[in-house]
């Protein structure tokens, strides 16, 4: 029996890659719960810088609008510090800036 085929039977490449997408799953997890309190802090800086990192990932759209939606007061990051979101928004017709004033943070307790 060859070192490959033992592998394979004992389900090492399996585990392997599920080791992998956990550790992905919770750097993203890590990630966005930082860009949350940042902006609920008021910490714009640090929230533009995180969010400019994430928008250059391959589901990096997607993390910033979950991002959006957990803040609950609308994009707490410039939006030109990222470009990929910044085009899906325009995509999906939303007026940015939005019509009325932002009120950062929206969570004041």
């Amino acid at each position: 029996m060859s070192f490959f085929s033992e592998l394979k039977r004992r389900n090492v490449f399996r585990v392997g890659f599920a080791y992998l997408i956990t550790a992905w799953l919770v750097a993203q997890i890590a990630d966005l719960s930082r860009l949350l309190v940042a902006a609920m802090l008021g910490d714009s800086g640090q929230a533009n810088e995180l969010a400019g990192t994430m928008d250059a990932r391959l589901a990096g759209p997607f993390s910033l609008s979950v991002a959006v939606y957990q803040c609950l007061c609308g994009a707490p990051f410039d939006i030109d510090s990222t470009p990929n979101f910044k085009a899906r928004i325009e995509e999906a017709g939303f007026p940015w800036p939005p019509p009325t004033r932002i009120h950062y943070p929206a969570k004041d307790w």
